[in-house]
């Protein structure tokens, strides 16, 4: 007889890999449930706004509702409009051709996160990850087999990347070097000049460079942040995980890109295929409205970001 199941039960089972076995939910989500109960409570434990999203975009889904678009999507990387709103964004904002070959639509930066590691992540290799980092870094290169090796920001009155070190912490077992830029929780940022550095190593040792720029547009010292797009070929080992969530107030809609060379397409679109089938059609057609019409939102965010007090530390 099976033993009666419990929501305090622990079961050991032969079989679960071992990644799986010690893996574990991080607090964060129990830590916010407890402390809005609690009431007069700043809510910091999420990278996200206190903007409800706005009715343009909103509008939009309900629209695609309207229009009877649930059905699945066929291209596992996208739904056109969306892909093509999302090339001709990226041209614009980083300078130089993005063509759709080079954009997977995700549901969530997560998501687009976990397929970039997915694509280069054997067991036995290692990622090194420029730390201090959100927990799920390390949890998700150790879910896919990897060696999470952390790499830390040096503090001198200000966060600081010693790239000297930072290439010496690679090996032979080394497939991608991840960095989030701007940083959570840092909000320490790349430099152009950083990003050629990295850009560089990776042409001479092959190994794959992973930017996490989902806080790109929340950027105070100019309309986006350096971004390692505004320097890489088509050809580079570069992967650009991106999200709707933070620049257009859409954390909820769990909806993102990877931005990768073109030579990847069809292994990506293959890999969404069988992790997760797609985007749903309504999601896209609201990320469509917030890129086509959302500058204008971006631009309040980042405004009303900049303006906040700031703590005493």
């Amino acid at each position: 007889m099976l033993p009666q199941s419990s929501s305090s039960a622990r079961y050991a089972f032969d079989g679960v890999r071992a990644q799986i076995r010690d893996l574990h939910t991080e607090n964060i989500a129990n830590l916010a449930v407890r402390a809005r109960e609690l009431g007069d409570v700043i809510a910091l434990w999420y990278g996200e706004g206190d903007m409800v999203t706005p009715a343009f975009i909103r509008d939009a889904a309900k629209a695609a509702f309207d229009e009877g678009l649930t059905f699945y999507v066929p291209n596992m990387r996208g739904h056109g409009p969306l892909n093509e709103a999302l090339s001709e964004y990226q041209t614009r904002i980083h300078g130089r051709p993005i063509p759709v070959a080079r954009t997977t639509v995700t549901p969530g930066g997560m998501q687009a996160l976990y397929l970039a590691l997915e694509l280069l992540v054997d067991t036995g290799t290692n990622v090194v990850y420029v730390a201090p980092q959100w927990p799920n870094i390390h949890n998700a290169i150790h879910l896919i087999g990897g060696e999470p090796r952390p790499f830390s920001l040096d503090y001198r009155g200000d966060w600081q990347l010693d790239l000297d070190r930072l290439f010496a912490t690679c090996d032979a077992r080394t497939r991608a070097i991840f960095l989030s830029t701007p940083s959570n929780p840092t909000g320490w940022t790349a430099s152009a000049e950083e990003m050629r550095a990295l850009l560089d190593f990776s042409r001479r040792t092959g190994i794959w460079i992973i930017s996490d720029e989902v806080y790109g547009r929340l950027y105070f010292d100019g309309d986006v942040a350096p971004s390692i797009l505004q320097i890489a070929e088509d050809g580079d080992r570069v992967l650009s995980v991106n999200s709707f969530s933070k620049a257009w107030a859409m954390t909820g809609w769990r909806i993102g890109w990877l931005t990768h060379p073109s030579g990847v397409a069809d292994q990506l679109g293959a890999m969404t295929q069988y992790v997760n089938s797609g985007t749903a059609a309504p999601i896209q057609a609201g990320a469509v409205a917030a890129i086509r019409q959302g500058e204008p939102l971006v631009e309040e965010i980042r405004q009303t970001d900049q303006n906040r007090p700031r703590p005493r530390l």
